[in-house]
């Protein structure tokens, strides 16, 4: 379905999956093919079709998308990620998100995990953010954020 919005100078596509009307994907590079379009923290590399982490620093460490992904703030987004060859630490997900909101949970195991996160004011990015101290050791792929335009009933 596309829907042009008023006042708006492009056309937004929509997709119905699993009952959700979802916006396009926001994330470029999201299955980390190139070692590309991602900003890497310290441990951070990106190789093999996955971005890995090696947990060689206690610091909130992150590799983000810098470019501006046309977040809005307050919007809800659908996120999906999976964590692989887990051995320590934890790993969240951020849209556009600040202290106040925006983060997903801390993730500190191998999985597919998929969260509802509102979009809060700081910056216009997605990243990813280990907590502090805690020594993030293992890889994320398949990242994809979407608009979340209506929930199923």
């Amino acid at each position: 379905y596309q829907n042009i919005a008023l006042g708006k100078p492009t056309r937004d596509t929509y997709t119905l999956v699993d009952g959700d009307w979802l916006g396009s994907e926001l994330v470029v590079n999201g299955n980390f093919a190139t070692d590309t379009d991602w900003t890497k923290g310290t441990g951070w590399s990106i190789a093999a079709g996955i971005a890995s982490c090696d947990g060689s620093t206690n610091n909130v460490e992150l590799i983000n998308q810098p470019a501006d992904l046309g977040v809005q703030t307050g919007s809800i987004y659908k996120t999906s990620f999976e964590v692989l060859n887990y051995t320590s630490g934890n790993v969240q997900i951020r849209v556009k998100g600040d202290s106040s909101g925006g983060r997903g949970l801390a993730r500190d195991a191998d999985g597919i995990y998929i969260e509802n996160l509102t979009a809060s004011a700081n910056s216009n990015d997605v990243r990813f953010t280990a907590s502090a101290a805690s020594s993030f050791d293992a890889s994320i792929d398949n990242v994809s954020v979407k608009r979340l335009i209506e929930v199923a009933p």
